[in-house]
């Protein structure tokens, strides 16, 4: 039977009953515990669980931790900075929001250059300290780290070569290319937009031989302040209508908190509330990934009449939303499958390259 050349329905990434994705990818490069932790508090709150990116070295200016003589002298709520995983404390914090249900992921070996050997290093040990490995990788800037992939860590003659490791890790990788130099490549609606992740391939950014990339987006200066600035609530309420995905990147170290207080700046408790009360699936980052990427091998294929469900991949996929552009309702098995308010369909389960079929018919 000839397909039809407008199609009826639409496969959606998020699961019911969200609408869409929204969550922080927080960067570690000043990060310090205990001005994350009123953030932290706040996130609990509202029910928002994000990806935090840690250290799990000191860096080579730290004088492996001693740096912590110069600290103890100033304002601990303002000198101390990219305090890594082997600082007993700091381990026990980011423990905590293991615990709590935050992605734990890694931002390189330290904030200074690694050689390749500390790659699988740093991987040992971060599993040593939590039990698990990491599912997410960032880049720490090229402009710092001759591990980058844009600097040395994509020439196999090189000692910073690290393509291979962090592939073998099976992590998503976010790279810092010089296409995008640091930011979106689009910058309207504040790069809100219906698929700003993905792999690098469907993107058209340069590779590096990575195979899990993704792209993060919400740039501008990575700070409080910038939050405030492009996710405003109309890019949110526009967000929510698009159905679309945010990844923020940002440093949760700056702005974020007002340091005199130790509290969460009012108009972010207040612009995070706004987010937390709509809609929203808000989890760590590689579980949105892990989702759009396994909802991508499902192929939606109409007929006259008719429309199929195909899990191509290794997948089980719950809660699959798929959403009719005009009325139209979806029958299996003679039973009519309720519609939601919008109209959109929930398919309970769809099992590792299984196929369903149902029967479309117009209303």
């Amino acid at each position: 039977m000839p397909t039809p050349t407008t199609p009826t329905w639409t496969l959606e990434p998020h699961p019911a009953p969200h609408r869409f994705a929204f969550t922080i990818v927080h960067d570690a490069d000043s990060a310090y515990s205990l001005r994350l932790r009123p953030l932290f508090e706040c996130f609990a709150e509202l029910g928002m669980r994000i990806t935090v990116t840690v250290f799990p070295f000191w860096a080579a200016w730290s004088d492996e931790g001693r740096i912590w003589e110069e600290w103890r002298r100033t304002d601990p709520m303002r000198a101390p900075v990219a305090v890594p995983l082997e600082d007993d404390a700091e381990l026990d914090f980011y423990r905590e929001l293991a615990a709590a249900g935050h992605e734990i992921a890694m931002h390189t070996p330290s904030e200074t250059s690694s050689v390749r050997e500390e790659v699988p290093r740093a991987f040992e040990f971060f599993e040593s300290a939590f039990g698990f490995r990491p599912r997410m990788y960032v880049e720490h800037s090229p402009g710092n780290n001759l591990d980058a992939q844009q600097r040395e860590g994509a020439d196999p003659t090189s000692p910073y070569y690290n393509t291979d490791l962090l592939n073998d890790s099976g992590c998503w990788i976010w790279v810092l290319d010089e296409v995008q130099g640091g930011r979106p490549r689009d910058r309207e609606s504040t790069d809100l937009r219906k698929e700003p992740a993905g792999p690098f391939g469907s993107l058209g950014l340069p590779l590096y031989g990575i195979a899990r990339g993704f792209l993060r987006n919400g740039f501008g200066n990575a700070n409080g302040d910038a939050f405030l600035e492009q996710y405003t609530n109309s890019a949110i309420d526009r967000l929510a209508t698009d159905r679309g995905l945010a990844l923020l990147y940002t440093h949760c170290n700056y702005g974020w908190v007002d340091p005199d207080t130790r509290r969460v700046r009012e108009p972010i408790r207040e612009r995070l509330a706004y987010i937390a009360g709509k809609p929203g699936w808000f989890v760590p980052g590689s579980d949105i990934l892990d989702r759009w990427a396994a909802v991508r091998q499902v192929h939606l294929v109409e007929g006259e009449g008719w429309v199929k469900l195909v899990n191509t991949g290794p997948t089980d996929l719950d809660a699959l939303v798929i959403r009719p552009h005009r009325d139209a309702t979806l029958v299996e098995s003679g039973q009519a499958l309720a519609p939601a308010e919008d109209g959109s369909v929930v398919i309970d389960r769809l099992a590792p390259f299984q196929t369903r079929t149902f029967l479309s018919q117009e209303t």
